[in-house]
């Protein structure tokens, strides 16, 4: 088991995930060293903090794209609406691509239902939809639908994996038989080398996993990781409760059974708050999830989708199994690519964007003192030391403590030469500062003091907001 906790309901194993929303950041101290890549660390979770003090997180909030929607309902096979995109940049191709469900009659009519679709686009706004000749619709010999209605494709979900070039474009999916023939066909995979002419399907669970998954490969832990629905009983609600049912392959070809994992505590609302879906995505060291969360009506008698609150949280993952919730709601987006400094974020056939690296802001909770974060000691093979911060140069102070010596929370000595009163910003690009500090007339990088690894670098915040730093060779 992987999980911090287990519980056992109605005769279930489930393991439970810790949940850490957070509106704050505890004020602690761990002498634990973190071994630093040249990934940015964003101040997501809390693991490479060691010690805070007046800072607390906060959610930031996409721009919407003012022209939204993006993609119109506009051929015949869309008759009934589109959903779901799963949107990924092609840096190769530079393209956007992205791969949607649509529904060409209404849930439950006679007819087709929903068919996996394809659209591309060179600026993640604009979209085009291909004439394929790989799926005839009605009179028309070309479209693009990527896989049929008989049975149901739906939610195609895709990850581009760049270690297996043969294979670089890989899938999941779920499938369901045609209207009038109702039933939950179970969780399938294929894969591709361009994006479009896929693999015939295999199925992988006949489970009900009847909501959107997502796969992702996740380098850490040398796995593919697929997540989708799982269930359980709860003795205050009659009816299936749902869970995150997670299934992991090495190679993409063998997978273990759907193991639930319920990512909630009755302190976090279980069973009247539920995760509906995880559709995850790897950024840098961690696994970013776009949690779809639903919220039974207080009284609620049953657990049935009727009636719910439905809305997005933001979440994270070091080890794909283990999950902390960040905020409470409100996040938009239930897709995420990444173009240069640009996150683009997709809710069914609306788009948003924010800046890179700036998910979550470190802030002042009393804005009439310094907020100071110390991390956890710290090893990394590096030159230069960059700062995404929505600062001014003097905001923004940075100095490097000596984990060797006696280790006081927030009093610790630092390196000599390495004070924040000798530390400077300068300016890195739109986003990001360097830092510098300047002893006996000399400018120091972070490779002058890298000998003395390991240390802690210590943020001192006067104003503006902190994001994320990064260890640059």
């Amino acid at each position: 088991m992987r999980t911090s906790a287990t519980v056992l309901l109605a005769g279930v194993l489930v393991a439970t995930c810790a949940s850490a929303a957070g509106a704050g950041l505890a004020s602690r101290a761990t002498r634990h060293e973190v071994v630093l890549t040249h990934q940015p660390q964003l101040f997501l979770d809390d693991d490479v903090i060691g010690s805070t003090v007046n800072l607390k997180r906060a959610m930031r909030v996409a721009v919407r794209y003012e022209h939204n929607p993006v993609l119109p309902v506009d051929r015949p096979w869309e008759a009934a609406g589109v959903t779901h995109p799963c949107v990924l940049y092609d840096s190769e191709a530079k393209l956007f691509r992205m791969y949607y469900t649509a529904y060409a009659t209404r849930a439950g009519a006679s007819g087709a239902g929903a068919l996996a679709c394809y659209a591309e686009s060179t600026d993640g706004f604009t979209w085009r939809k291909p004439e394929l000749d790989i799926q005839p619709f009605g009179d028309s010999a070309t479209s693009n639908i990527l896989f049929g209605s008989e049975p149901e494709v739906l939610f195609l979900h895709v990850t581009m994996t760049p270690h297996d070039p043969d294979r670089m474009f890989k899938a999941v999916f779920t499938r369901r038989n045609p209207p009038g023939q109702r039933g939950v066909g179970g969780l399938f995979t294929t894969f591709c080398t361009d994006g479009i002419h896929w693999t015939k399907p295999r199925c992988i669970s006949r489970t009900k996993c009847d909501t959107m998954p997502s796969v992702v490969w996740y380098p850490p832990v040398g796995r593919y990781l697929i997540y989708t629905r799982a269930q359980a009983a709860h003795p205050q609600i009659p009816g299936h409760m749902r869970m995150t049912g997670i299934l992991e392959s090495t190679d993409f070809e063998r997978w273990t059974a759907k193991q639930a994992v319920n990512l909630l505590t009755e302190a976090d609302g279980w069973p009247r708050a539920q995760v509906h879906d995880i559709q995850a995505h790897v950024y840098g060291d961690v696994l970013l999830g776009l949690v779809g969360m639903l919220h039974l009506p207080q009284g609620a008698k049953t657990g049935s989708n009727k009636g719910a609150r439905w809305d997005v949280e933001l979440a994270t993952s070091r080890d794909g199994w283990r999950w902390q919730r960040i905020g409470h709601g409100g996040f938009f987006g239930r897709s995420l690519a990444v173009r240069g400094d640009t996150f683009y974020l997709y809710h069914d056939d609306k788009a948003g964007t924010l800046a890179a690296d700036r998910l979550v802001a470190l802030q002042l909770v009393d804005g009439r003192r310094q907020g100071i974060l110390d991390t956890r000691p710290v090893r990394f093979a590096g030159r230069e030391l960059l700062v995404n911060g929505d600062v001014e140069a003097g905001d923004l102070k940075v100095e490097l403590i000596d984990e060797k010596g006696p280790h006081v929370q927030f009093q610790s000595k630092p390196l000599r030469g390495f004070e924040r009163d000798r530390s400077r910003l300068i300016r890195h690009d739109k986003l990001r500062w360097r830092v510098r500090w300047k002893a006996d007339g000399k400018p120091r990088s972070l490779a002058d003091a890298s000998p003395h690894q390991p240390f802690v670098l210590r943020f001192i915040l006067n104003r503006g907001s902190l994001f994320a730093f990064q260890v640059l060779e």
